[in-house]
């Protein structure tokens, strides 16, 4: 196995100097001798986007920061936006090390100017409580407007057998990692961070990816920390973020789902989702959310089914986190748990199922309940908690907020609606089993909440142990 250090290939680690060619080379060398260690001393390493080749490992020491050019014309892989580091096709690739992977995101935002609320048109100002004033608020969580950005950050497709360890990853306009149709994927101790005021980039965000573990990280975010995604492609529907093409790259196109991942013993804080599981093109299923700290975030854990397809087999357990109100054109309502079943344009969602989400040992103290909510009955089915404990807080920005129903993405009239919440609000679901649940309000009472929870079409509930005091 060949090891090369990219000084000896001239890479320069001034910071000022774009070192491309030289890691490049480095790397090629690796690749063509049957694998092998590229090495980076520490040293800051200016670069454009860089090709992994299979058997190579890249191993940041302490100190070193592969940084990315501010040139948004240097940030082009195969005519398209791209980051830094690109994998298509390859076996056995290998980050580690204690360095860091740096986007250089400063150059790619407006941070003088915030996206409104009404940005994006993804709800009717009039249907929410205070009409157009709602959403004239000055936003003081972003997010900031972009400019012309580069693509998502770190990118692999179609690849096999992945370990990402130990190194930290900061700076993304847009997802910092993409997995797309890989499979034996380790992500491991790993850091993460973007500025929480800038929306698109996602942590971890993983596409029709199979037998998956992400353990021990750190992440925090504007958008979400990891999103597992049935998705197999880019879309023309506007309400999907991937239209844009800064995330085309690394899409396949190929059929598939994501299947058999675990995400465990991380440390997570969004304006977004801790946690987003969702479907759009392609199914998930067996997923499993272990011993997770979540905190200051917009919504805990979300389960969203928006096609025909299905999200089924989810485990939830041992879960600590803090949720509250966010101000600004962000998703989500400050609910711990979020499932819904909802249309958009071109897919029928009522064809679809999330089935088989199992709940246990949940706690929380949030500035709104648990939703599970389908807009067809029979979608949503077979869906239990157990040892669920929620301390429901009047916030911030409870005034503004709370009394909503949040169902973006999904048509404009049914994205943002008025509805007085509880601790549990479940609509259109079957077979749904809540047990051993504890539900304490804080005072002030939180504003638009109803006492008990708000069951409406429920087939088949079974409710054993719900208490609900005010402390």
């Amino acid at each position: 196995m060949t090891h090369a250090t990219i000084r000896r290939f001239g890479a320069t680690g001034n910071g000022k100097t774009l070192d491309t060619a030289a890691i490049q080379a480095a790397i090629d060398r690796c690749g063509r001798e049957g694998g092998g260690t590229v090495t980076f001393p520490p040293g800051v390493y200016l670069t454009a986007p860089l090709r992994l080749r299979s058997n190579v490992a890249l191993n940041l020491e302490a100190g070193a920061v592969l940084l990315g050019s501010p040139e948004i014309k240097d940030r082009v892989l195969d005519g398209r936006p791209a980051g830094i580091l690109f994998a298509k096709g390859a076996r056995n690739v290998t980050i580690t090390g204690r360095g860091t992977i740096d986007g250089n995101y400063r150059h790619f935002v407006n941070f003088d100017r915030v996206i409104p609320a009404t940005y994006y048109r993804d709800f009717n100002p009039e249907a929410v409580r205070g009409g157009r004033g709602f959403a004239s608020k000055r936003s003081v969580d972003g997010p900031f407007l972009p400019r012309e950005r580069p693509g998502n950050m770190l990118v692999f497709s179609e690849c096999k057998n992945l370990l990402v360890e130990g190194v930290t990853i900061t700076g993304s306009t847009l997802w910092s990692v993409h997995v797309a149709d890989c499979t034996g994927v380790t992500v491991r101790d790993v850091t993460i961070t973007s500025d929480p005021a800038c929306y698109n980039n996602d942590g971890i965000h993983l596409t029709d990816s199979k037998h998956v573990v992400i353990s021990g990280c750190r992440i925090s975010t504007g958008d979400d920390c990891i999103a597992i995604s049935g998705q197999q492609s880019t879309s023309d529907n506007p309400l999907d973020a991937a239209s844009e093409p800064e995330i085309a790259l690394g899409f396949s196109g190929l059929p598939g789902a994501g299947e058999d991942i675990v995400v465990s013993d991380c440390v997570l804080s969004s304006r977004s989702s801790a946690v987003r599981i969702w479907s759009l093109q392609t199914s998930v299923r067996h997923v499993r959310l272990e011993n997770l700290i979540i905190r200051d975030t917009n919504r805990g854990i979300g389960i969203f089914l928006r096609s025909g397809q299905s999200i089924t087999d989810i485990s939830i357990a041992d879960v600590q986190m803090e949720t509250r109100f966010h101000t600004g054109a962000w998703w989500g309502w400050a609910e711990p748990l979020h499932i819904s079943a909802m249309p958009l344009p071109g897919h029928h969602v009522e064809r679809g199922r999330i089935e088989r989400v199992r709940v246990r040992g949940l706690s929380a103290t949030a500035e709104n309940g648990i939703v599970l909510y389908s807009h067809f009955p029979g979608v949503i089915k077979d869906i239990s908690l157990t040892d669920v404990s929620l301390r429901l807080r009047r916030g911030r920005h409870s005034a503004l907020k709370a009394g909503h129903l949040d169902l973006r993405n999904t048509t404009v009239d049914l994205g943002i609606t008025q509805r007085a919440a509880t601790g549990l609000t479940a609509v259109n679901v079957d077979w749904l089993s809540v047990t051993d649940i504890d539900i304490a309000y804080g005072k002030p009472f939180p504003p638009y909440f109803i006492p008990g929870p708000q069951f409406e079409n429920i087939r088949d509930l079974a409710v054993s142990g719900w208490t609900e005091r005010v402390t």
